[in-house]
């Protein structure tokens, strides 16, 4: 093949142009027995496609362990900052408890900060990967994050709300959406199936954080308790209301 006639610079550089991994994979199946075949195998897993979607995001989206593992063997020195940010937040909001308890691991076992944005902020906000997955129900990484890496309970966003008061304000904002849902005509059995799938996905994380003592007098900016964010039925726009 005339292009592996080429100084290994320039390989990479039109490699660094292909429009999709596919196309590097192709490439791949002509080089196996090549010398090349391991420096663009590796090139693959941190390659950046046209929606600058790195391999790893992609493997956390969807859930591939394998692929994440070699993401991170291969191209860790070039994972950007970026990217490997919002695959720790991608992973704990969306549950993805094994490939979470894998990053964690190669970075360390440190657990760094998650970002959520904010509707009218000029930058998203700093989150604990607790409190992303708490407010999803995640009970699975929540129990993780606590027991296996002690991550606290008690942790506040930049309003002070903590970990329980932003489950709470999630749970709010869920009701509120049902009850905009009921007056635009839901039925009262898809209005009930939809709190008590609420009621099965955030009582049990509620729990848990009471019972590893999360502290349900912690007040926010607005010297609200959690307590008093459920009976005043506010969600507000940080924290919680995804």
């Amino acid at each position: 093949m005339a292009l592996l006639n080429l100084p290994l610079e320039l390989v990479l550089l039109i490699v660094s142009f292909l429009p999709k991994e596919s196309d590097i994979l192709s490439l791949l199946r002509a080089l196996v027995n090549d010398p090349y075949f391991g420096i663009l195998h590796s090139t693959l897993y941190t390659h950046k496609s046209d929606s600058a979607s790195f391999a790893l995001i992609w493997a956390v989206y969807h859930n591939r362990i394998s692929i994440a593992k070699n993401s991170l063997k291969y191209g860790a020195k070039r994972i950007s900052v970026d990217a490997l940010g919002k695959s720790f937040t991608l992973a704990a909001a969306a549950g993805k408890v094994e490939i979470l308890k894998l990053l964690i691991e190669w970075n360390g076992k440190v657990v760094p900060l998650g970002s959520q944005s904010v509707l009218g902020a000029v930058r998203p906000m700093e989150v604990s990967l607790l409190a992303l997955a708490a407010e999803k129900g995640h009970l699975d990484v929540v129990k993780m994050l606590v027991e296996e890496f002690g991550l606290d309970v008690d942790w506040r966003d930049e309003t002070y709300r903590t970990v329980l008061g932003r489950v709470v304000a999630a749970a709010v904002c869920e009701y509120t959406w049902a009850g905009v849902n009921e007056e635009e005509g839901e039925s009262q059995q898809e209005e009930g199936r939809r709190r008590s799938e609420s009621d099965d996905r955030w009582l049990p994380v509620v729990r848990f954080l009471l019972e590893h003592g999360a502290d349900p007098r912690n007040i926010d900016v607005n010297w609200m308790t959690p307590l008093q964010i459920l009976a005043e039925g506010r969600c507000g726009s940080r924290g919680g209301c995804a």
